[in-house]
């Protein structure tokens, strides 16, 4: 395609409605995603048309009238020999600082979009835990036991427990999986937990990575980042704190109650001080009858 072909597409007596067409509808997607739980391609939707905006505005620019007259070279020979060194550099100026300010407004748009997107991400009832960078606690020494393919599950202040198989069970109360692991084919770990409350009902409810929380039974649900989830009752307590702090280590705050088992189960491995770890191929760490 030649310049004067891209001239008359970007000089059409409409694009700058197409430049507003492609921003309102990038607004659009952003604002339907914000409405729905599924909303990833909408977002993905939303910078497409981000960038179609940056690109025809980019081209209007360039090929804009109101450019070419500050341009010495298109100037009639009369001007163009009256023209200065300060002509010239005045064009590119104003050429390529334009060009910046369009490519900052982009910038500060896409910005704004993956932030609307985080937040909306992180507001869901239901979702995916993934690993933070977090270090490994210099007073434990499970690390030195790991696999390459293990992952050590902190749920007590004395004690590890962990695996290289997977799904892994953690906890088990009268026969029955309470908290299991299980690696994804990404190299991610769903986590496997049913909470219940003192009345025996569901507060919060975890399938392999995926937290469904009984929003009838709850006070707050609190997501930082992708890899905490904390959830309070309707008292207040928080019964559960979940933290994918490391690629292969997970911590477990919770209050637990199992109908049929007269005590409560208290996790707590937020403390991270635990050296005595249990690592096996099999069974469970946490065995209750």
């Amino acid at each position: 395609m030649t310049l004067n072909s891209f001239r008359l597409i970007f000089r059409w007596k409409y694009s700058n409605w197409i430049i507003a067409i492609l921003f309102g509808a990038s607004l659009a997607m952003v604002g339907i995603g914000i409405a729905i739980e599924e909303a990833k391609l909408l977002f993905t939707i939303a910078y497409i048309f981000l960038s179609g905006t940056f690109l025809w505005s980019l081209g209007c620019w360039f090929v804009s009238e109101s450019l070419d007259g500050e341009n010495p070279m298109t100037w009639i020979r009369a001007r163009r020999r009256r023209a200065t060194r300060w002509d010239t550099h005045r064009f590119y100026i104003l050429k390529y600082g334009i060009s910046l300010a369009i490519l900052l407004i982009f910038i500060l748009s896409v910005y704004f979009v993956h932030w609307i997107d985080k937040k909306h991400e992180l507001s869901l009832y239901r979702g995916l835990l993934y690993p933070a960078s977090d270090p490994f606690p210099s007073t434990s020494t499970c690390n030195n036991a790991l696999s390459a393919n293990g992952l050590f599950v902190f749920f007590s202040p004395n004690f590890v427990g962990g695996g290289d198989r997977f799904p892994h069970t953690i906890l088990r109360v009268k026969g029955k999986d309470i908290l299991s692991l299980d690696r994804r084919p990404d190299g991610g770990v769903g986590i496997s937990l049913d909470v219940f409350g003192q009345d025996g009902k569901i507060i919060a409810k975890i399938e392999k990575g995926r937290h469904v929380v009984n929003q009838n039974n709850i006070l707050e649900m609190v997501r930082s980042d992708k890899s905490s989830l904390s959830v309070l009752d309707q008292t207040g307590t928080q019964v559960l704190s979940i933290r994918y702090f490391n690629p292969q280590a997970i911590w477990v705050d919770a209050v637990l109650y199992y109908p049929g088992y007269p005590y409560r189960i208290v996790l707590n491995g937020s403390g991270l001080e635990a050296t005595n770890c249990s690592y096996n191929s099999g069974g469970a760490d946490m065995v209750i009858e």
